[in-house]
């Protein structure tokens, strides 16, 4: 029965509950035995294997069970379901948020007996090999709480953790064949349950991985869907063309938008047909059943632009409505600021509110790539990220986009940009300084470097399982220049926790002047001023341009520097020369100066 069980709403909840068996068809009646939940109606799906129950659920102070008793003919079948009482929430996200990214298979093995399921299709570990099973799960993560809180972390954001019974590339997680239930090669569902509890008790966020575009090509309800339009079908493998400017082209062709929202994302991932009202009302109810059950702050959809947009509009309004103080935000990548705003809520332009509060900022992204990675010139380079940030006029809140240097998808930062640590600091100074919630792929704190397809990039990290021969989630075991990154981010990342200036402070901006970018960050008596070289030459600067802000101030405490140590106090002159590819995180300081 889907859901398995539910916690009604304080007002009680109408919920259509799916029931797989056999020969359903000969069902003539649905009786309940518990007054909390009434038979509202129920119907038969086209297949025999299924049938709708629509039910009343009011509100319950204790744990119940209800007894279904199906009957029809010389038939007559009793099943138990469970409706439990409304918990209190931790919800939502914000601009003083700090996120850590992790691909659960490859951060931590905590339970190595769980690495084999017999009874699972892709029933090995194979570590050497870049697209199988590693054997991390949910409790690595937990056994690294003290770890990742270090970096100044506020919330998790974990590949998806439930089923995938794929027979390869299981690990990642989008390929999902149970909605329902934790893949046990990742742990129970308890065990989540006790990681998100932990959280919690830190003051620290879970955010939920979602995945509404596709299934994988294992899960029960596609190889034994309750009707042929629970899925869009083709005549033969069609893939989506990935073309997300046809859903907002006004001159685009029915067969472009056909085939970006209606075909496959891969071979082994069938396209889910949100348009059909079962399908819809099955796929809300398993997102509020994870919110009630396991108390999520925030969802992570993936592949947004690839479902049916009316679906997901309703789909936002709906969890919003239910919970003010949740948080969602979707992947996005798309590589057009006007293409990225468009899925954005509060888009007067549209046909329909898209209810959307946030994406994966993939302009600011590729902005930051192209600075550290292409010569500057007007409106390239480092100049490119001032023009992203220009264009914030777009978003009724760019505080709320999350924004990263690297994720699950692209090569790692430190090898896209040559493996240099002046441009390393640049990246992940300016993450951490500007505007949005920022987002730190596990394992860029110490320099991992793989770019060589999602398998290598997906790296596992050293320390995470007992075999391993060095473990560096211990800082003395790393070498001097992945320590140095480290505790420059993490000192970055703490004092952006604890220093509101930083995260959601007022941002000013000065426009790219001979390779030089400078902003400021200012709130509750704090300023801070960034100064960036982006290019290859020496460049002086005269901080006068700055005095807006400054006021005359020339002394400050350093925070993070390519040439100073952290916590420093230094005296500047008016003019002052920045080096090549450097960044200066500076606090104006009023200690006397020695």
């Amino acid at each position: 029965m889907d859901p398995p069980s539910w916690r009604p709403d304080s007002d009680g909840d109408r919920l259509e509950i799916l029931v797989k068996g056999i020969d359903l068809n000969h069902v003539q009646d649905v009786i309940s035995d518990n007054r909390n939940v009434t038979i509202a109606s129920f119907s038969l799906a086209d297949n025999p294997h299924y049938i709708f129950i629509r039910v009343n659920v009011s509100p319950v102070s204790q744990e119940q069970d209800v007894t279904f008793t199906f009957t029809g003919g010389r038939i007559s079948e009793s099943v138990k379901w469970t409706v439990k009482p409304k918990e209190a929430h931790h919800h939502g996200l914000s601009a003083s948020d700090y996120l850590y990214l992790i691909t659960a298979d490859r951060f931590a093995n905590g339970n190595p007996k769980n690495d084999v399921v017999a009874s699972m299709n892709e029933d090995s570990i194979a570590r050497s090999e870049p697209y199988a099973r590693h054997g991390g799960d949910v409790e690595g993560i937990t056994d690294h709480l003290d770890y990742i809180q270090s970096l100044g972390i506020t919330g998790l954001w974990i590949s998806p953790l439930v089923e995938n019974n794929e027979y390869q590339s299981s690990y990642h997680g989008y390929a999902i064949t149970d909605h329902y239930q934790l893949d046990p090669r990742n742990g129970t569902n308890e065990e989540y349950r006790d990681l998100i509890d932990e959280l919690h008790d830190r003051d620290m966020k879970i955010v939920m991985d979602m995945v509404y575009n596709h299934f994988g090509d294992q899960h029960y309800l596609f190889r034994d869907p309750p009707s042929t339009s629970w899925f869009n079908q083709w005549k033969e493998y069609t893939g989506t063309n990935y073309r997300a400017t046809a859903l907002m082209d006004p001159y685009a062709s029915d067969f472009d938008q056909k085939k970006m929202s209606d075909g496959w994302f891969d071979h082994h991932m069938p396209d889910v047909n949100q348009r059909d009202p079962h399908m819809a009302t099955w796929l809300i109810q398993n997102s509020i059943w994870w919110i009630d059950e396991f108390h999520i702050d925030a969802f992570r959809i993936d592949t947004y632009a690839y479902p049916d947009q009316k679906f997901m509009a309703i789909l936002d309004s709906t969890l919003l409505h239910r919970y003010p103080d949740f948080f969602i935000f979707a992947e996005t990548w798309v590589h057009h600021e006007p293409t990225q705003y468009w899925f954005v809520r509060d888009n007067v332009d549209r046909a329909f509110n898209s209810h959307l509060q946030s994406v994966t900022d993939f302009q600011l992204y590729f902005a930051i790539k192209e600075a550290l990675t292409s010569d500057p010139g007007w409106s390239s380079g480092i100049a490119k990220m001032y023009y992203v940030l220009a264009h914030d006029y777009l978003y009724s809140d760019p505080n709320r986009l999350v924004t990263f240097v690297d994720n699950h998808d692209e090569g790692r930062f430190f090898g896209m940009i040559g493996e240099d640590i002046r441009k390393y600091k640049m990246g992940i100074g300016f993450m951490l300084t500007t505007r949005g919630i920022p987002c730190l792929y596990y394992g860029t704190e110490i320099l991992m470097k793989e770019t060589d397809g999602h398998g290598k990039m997906r790296q596992d990290f050293p320390g995470g399982w007992k075999e391993d021969t060095i473990n560096k989630f211990e800082v003395d075991n790393l070498s001097d220049l992945e320590r140095e990154a480290f505790e420059f981010t993490q000192h970055l990342g703490q004092l952006r926790r604890d220093v509101p200036a930083l995260s959601v402070g007022t941002l000013k901006q000065w426009a790219v002047t001979d390779d030089v970018y400078a902003y400021t960050r200012q709130a509750d008596d704090r300023t801070f001023i960034i100064l960036m070289n982006g290019g290859s030459k020496e460049r002086v600067i005269d901080f006068g341009k700055y005095d807006e802000v400054l006021w005359g101030h020339r002394q400050f405490e350093v925070h993070g520097s390519t040439d100073f140590p952290t916590g420093e106090v230094i005296h500047l002159e008016n003019s002052f020369k920045l080096l090549p590819y450097t960044i200066h995180i500076l606090e104006v300081s009023n200690e006397p100066f020695e």
